[in-house]
């Protein structure tokens, strides 16, 4: 599942879920 993908991609990186999906959020926010 796409979760269980990011949760490995997340580990590998050496952060949280909750770290990228903030990331994601401020890009998203950043780019408007």
């Amino acid at each position: 599942s796409l979760k269980k993908e990011m949760s490995i991609y997340c580990a590998i990186k050496g952060i949280t879920l909750k770290d990228f999906m903030t990331r994601a959020i401020e890009k998203e926010l950043i780019s408007i």
